[in-house]
């Protein structure tokens, strides 16, 4: 009798503290309005009026709609009307909303062709690659789900083996896996809130911009970079984002050139 009210204690809490995950990231429903306006967008792309297009999901998105397809469907718009800062910016913000976006993936490479500036990316290791991949196919929200899942059931398998002495190889084994697993999310997890609170991306939308030594035009110059161009976003500083690039190379441009990711 102990034993089962334990059991039926414990699925409660798991039941109650999933429910509650589940409500704080929950996304609000799509309103008629909203799928009305999306719409709208949509066949304003399809028919060929691109810059009616842009309007539209920019509207949508002024109105708080910050949602991984709008910004998608805006990079699209902007790279056909030749805007090809915002283009990238849109899908950069689109794939931080969703880094599994396949297609976001694949039209932000292929706009990336077309810039001008291209910075060599030092070559990353195994491992590096690896906590990479992890990071783009685990968004914050999927990871902590999975975090919340996995922890309760490395929890109640723990509890078996403490109370109803599941102590075999098979159960040590399985909560050895399970361990593993939750330990990798949570860590996922806490790099994409760290990156969320702290890390800021960059992306030039001006045509070019002086990258210069200091916040201001009587520092020397640097090089000018050209729209479409994506760096880290530092610190700033009157009017000035001092930047670092992908090959470590810093310097400071003007505010009203850059996109924030």
């Amino acid at each position: 009798m102990r034993r089962s009210k334990i059991i039926s204690i414990t699925m409660v809490i798991v039941i109650a503290f999933l429910v509650g995950c589940s409500l704080l990231i929950a996304e609000p429903s799509t309103t008629t309005s909203l799928g009305e306006q999306f719409q709208k967008g949509t066949k304003a792309y399809d028919s060929g009026d691109y810059f009616s297009a842009v309007e539209t999901f920019s509207d949508l998105i002024d109105k708080g709609y910050k949602r991984p397809e709008i910004y998608y469907n805006l990079g699209c718009a902007y790279f056909k009307t030749g805007s090809l800062g915002q283009a990238i910016l849109n899908f950069d913000r689109a794939l931080k909303l969703n880094p599994s976006d396949e297609d976001a993936k694949v039209n932000l490479e292929y706009a990336r062709k077309f810039t001008i500036d291209k910075i060599e990316e030092p070559q990353k290791g195994f491992f590096a690659k690896l906590f990479e991949g992890a990071v783009n196919f685990l968004d914050i929200n999927t990871g902590l789900i999975v975090s919340a899942v996995l922890f309760w059931m490395v929890c109640l398998t723990m509890m078996g083996i403490i109370w109803f002495r599941w102590n075999n190889k098979f159960v040590w084994y399985i909560f050895t896996i399970l361990l593993i697993i939750f330990l990798s999310s949570a860590i996922v997890s806490a790099y994409h809130i760290k990156e969320d609170i702290s890390a800021k991306i960059g992306v030039l939308v001006a045509k070019q911009a002086d990258i210069r030594t200091g916040p201001g035009e009587d520092f020397s110059l640097q090089f000018t970079a050209h729209e479409g161009l994506e760096f880290k976003l530092e610190e700033l500083r009157e009017g000035y984002w001092r930047i670092k690039l992908k090959n470590g190379l810093k310097g400071w441009v003007k505010s009203d050139a850059v996109g924030i990711v």
